[in-house]
């Protein structure tokens, strides 16, 4: 036997797996520490990519808003310094909208504005893409004399990259475009459009590690996608040789409460590993409840058929949830351990587990088994890809982690 740590939300679990069924184990480095983060930022700071340094790019009185989704507490070393070299070119006034955690500690001195997108008032009308979708964005944004947007580069429930140009589309943006966004069957998006629209505003993007970032990178929208993708595929990309009959897979930390929106991120790696008919194991602190997209999953009579049921909620916080439970339950077997009633874990589908001893149990059941922890931070992929299958539910995805890694 063999023992795996595996840490999920603040805990830490102690598996034992047999040694000779044990195909992959993938641990999630902690992150840089706080000297390590601040030097790394002003280096970003200084040299971005097809960018001005930051100090140059403003002028003594401007008014700058920053766009950040950013929650984790070594995150806000890196605002400390995009603050401080904003104080030293003297610019008129710094104001942070994002949701509301982002507004937790800031700064002295900078303000906060919670973005609400159904505030209509709050929204200002900016262009309309070539596609013709007229782009309402936070007021803040709009109106800045400069804006800087920060976020950790990952990806979402369906194998889309995400990063600080997604702060644009949809993240600070209208309910309409994040509709639009989790509707489309495209793998692009119009967020670098989007940028030119707002003026190419500076962005900073965080590879995550298990605690903190492992690396900050700044620069112009398009490009910096493309170096923060190379970075990723470097550093955060984990191969299997094949697939495996039991996935264990954690996500979340201790320093931010767990959601659906990781769940849904973690599921889809998770997923894309595991052979067809197999089984995938979640371990999280999960406590937030259901919303009402994974409501009309709970009261679906046909699980593999219920993704038409989550038309129209497409805009709800746990849709990401709702629509990877829908596509993969026919996949695999889906387990989950949480702080949630079983009941609830029961009635969306998913088998509701007491103890992270009961994922070692299954791991004496199968074949083979992978242990991946923070799934949701992971790229993962396959080195025999089989799932160029159209029937496949994990194919879309799969194809889309292709075509960024290229």
């Amino acid at each position: 036997m063999r023992r795996v740590s595996v840490s999920y939300g603040g805990r830490t679990a102690e598996l034992e797996l047999p040694e000779d069924r044990l195909i992959g184990v993938r641990s999630m480095p902690a992150g840089l520490d706080a000297g390590a983060i601040r030097g790394m930022t002003r280096t970003a700071l200084e040299s971005p990519v097809d960018y001005p340094a930051l100090r140059s790019s403003v002028v003594p009185g401007d008014r700058v808003t920053i766009g950040s989704d950013l929650r984790r507490p070594l995150d806000r070393l890196v605002l400390d310094e995009v603050v401080a070299t904003l104080r030293e070119a003297e610019v008129g006034s710094i104001v942070v909208v994002g949701p509301e955690s982002a507004g937790v500690d800031l700064p002295e001195g900078v303000g906060f504005a919670q973005h609400r997108p159904t505030n209509r008032e709050e929204l200002a009308y900016l262009a309309s893409t070539q596609a013709g979708d007229r782009v309402y964005l936070n007021r803040e944004l709009a109106e800045a004399d400069f804006v800087i947007l920060m976020s950790e580069v990952g990806h979402d429930g369906r194998g889309r990259e995400t990063g600080p140009w997604s702060l644009l589309s949809p993240g600070l943006a209208d309910p309409e475009a994040l509709v639009r966004r989790r509707t489309s069957a495209a793998s692009s998006d119009d967020c670098d459009e989007i940028a030119w629209l707002l003026g190419y505003p500076f962005q900073i993007g965080l590879i995550p590690g298990g605690a903190g970032p492992l690396e900050v990178h700044a620069g112009a929208a398009g490009r910096l996608r493309e170096s923060t993708r190379e970075r990723i595929g470097e550093i955060g990309r984990f191969t299997l040789p094949e697939e495996a009959d039991l996935v264990i897979a954690s996500l979340g930390d201790a320093s931010v409460p767990a959601d659906w929106s990781q769940f849904a991120a973690a599921l889809d790696a998770a997923a894309r590993l595991v052979r067809r008919g197999g089984r995938v194991v979640l371990l999280s602190d999960l406590a937030v409840a259901p919303g009402a997209a994974l409501g009309r999953i709970a009261s679906a009579r046909d699980l593999h058929r219920s993704g038409g049921l989550l038309r129209g909620r497409e805009s709800e916080p746990d849709w990401p949830a709702a629509e990877a439970i829908a596509r993969l339950s026919s996949h695999a077997d889906l387990f989950l351990l949480a702080d949630l009633d079983h009941g609830l874990i029961d009635d969306i589908g998913l088998f509701p587990l007491e103890s992270p001893a009961q994922a070692a149990r299954l791991a004496r059941e199968a074949h083979s088994c992978v242990v991946i922890e923070r799934a949701e931070l992971l790229e993962v992929d396959l080195l025999a890809d089989s799932s160029n299958d159209p029937d496949d539910p994990t194919a879309r995805r799969t194809l889309g982690s292709a075509e960024r890694l290229r």
